[in-house]
């Protein structure tokens, strides 16, 4: 049995036989009880559900060093997909910026129920959003700006780490000097002074083994209190040799596998999917190969057919016979040695 007070439990197990006066009784024989869910990492509310650009919000792909970005500023907490997770269940979620630069912004604790945010709010700052790997590279690398490698990103957190180290002891010197001058306002350096003093978490963005292991040495070297969000290869290192002495933090990743030990999820790369069954990921790259190839056969033939028709000034119609032993000769006679060349070539090429 369970009372509650407005929204709040109030009591659970044994409970009077007659309720209290003005109480209202429901029979719940039968069913489950369950306590609201909590997601611990979502961008609700940072892209809204059937907008482009205009409802776009989660990564501010300008400059690849942001904390100053607070989540609650680009929530949109009417968007259908708080109403969706809340009929599933979830009743708090942490939101926040997207991967795309090295450091985000700010992360969120929000209620999903409700139509004014400052009135959802759970934590705020709950977290700071940083990242790891291929994501800032593949963003910035495009704009031929920094970062473009793994070097890069953990260069520019550290470059920004250290400057709010410095602006927090000038901060503080400051309040015990009266003859030293208070330090130039800096936002950004603001922004990261409660993750310095682990006052609030640092979420890291890291899916590949080498980029959780940057994720816990930058951690290390500062002493935050951190989170490792994704861990998609996390699996590889767990429990392996050396790694206790790292004394790791909390990951945030999917639930893994008990046939492989991987991560499996709607959010994990692809790549997982296919190495979760090596005959259906050789499987899935054959038809794809051989459809590629009968693509190119049957579209050479109609250039040819076209081509021809226009040096004859014949009409260019489609020709029966033609498509017939195209398709054919890509369904019946497939070069297979060219299809395992291919597919080789495909497994064996850097990602």
């Amino acid at each position: 049995s369970r009372r509650t007070e407005g929204n709040q439990i109030a009591e659970l197990g044994g409970m009077p036989v007659e309720p209290k006066p003005g109480e209202e009784v429901i029979d719940a024989q039968g069913a489950g009880l369950y306590p609201g869910f909590v997601d611990a990492h979502t961008h609700l509310g940072m892209w809204e559900d059937g907008l482009t650009f205009e409802g776009d919000d989660g990564n501010e792909e300008t400059d690849p060093v942001t904390p100053q970005l607070r989540a609650i500023d680009a929530i949109n907490p009417v968007d259908r997909c708080f109403q969706e997770a809340l009929h599933a269940g979830v009743t708090t979620v942490v939101t926040g910026p997207g991967s795309a630069n090295a450091i985000g912004g700010q992360m969120a604790a929000v209620k999903t129920y409700g139509s004014c945010i400052d009135h959802m709010i759970v934590k705020a700052p709950f977290a700071i959003k940083m990242a790891l790997g291929e994501n800032p590279k593949s963003v910035y690398h495009g704009k031929n700006q920094a970062p473009s490698t793994r070097m890069s990103t953990a260069a520019l957190i550290r470059e920004q780490l250290y400057k709010a180290k410095r602006y927090q002891g000038e901060l503080e010197r400051a309040e015990k000097d009266e003859d030293f001058d208070m330090p130039e306002f800096d936002m950004k350096c603001e922004a990261l002074l409660p993750a310095l003093r682990r006052e609030i978490q640092v979420h890291f963005h890291a899916h590949r083994a080498d980029d959780i292991f940057t994720a816990v040495r930058i951690a290390k070297e500062f002493q935050l209190d951190y989170v490792v969000v994704h861990g998609t290869e996390a699996h590889l290192i767990a429990g392996g040799p050396g790694i206790s002495a790292w004394n790791p933090g909390r990951a945030c990743s999917p639930a893994p596998s008990s046939a492989t030990g991987a991560s499996r999820s709607c959010a994990t790369k692809r790549r997982l999917r296919r190495e979760s069954s090596p005959a259906r990921g050789f499987q899935l790259r054959l038809s794809r190969t051989i459809r590629s190839f009968r693509f190119n056969i049957c579209r050479s033939a109609r250039a040819w057919r076209c081509a021809r028709a226009w040096i004859t000034k014949r009409p260019c119609g489609p020709s029966r016979s033609i498509r017939q032993k195209f398709v054919g000769l890509t369904t019946v006679w497939v070069p297979w040695r060219w299809a395992r060349m291919r597919i080789w070539c495909s497994l064996t090429r850097t990602r």
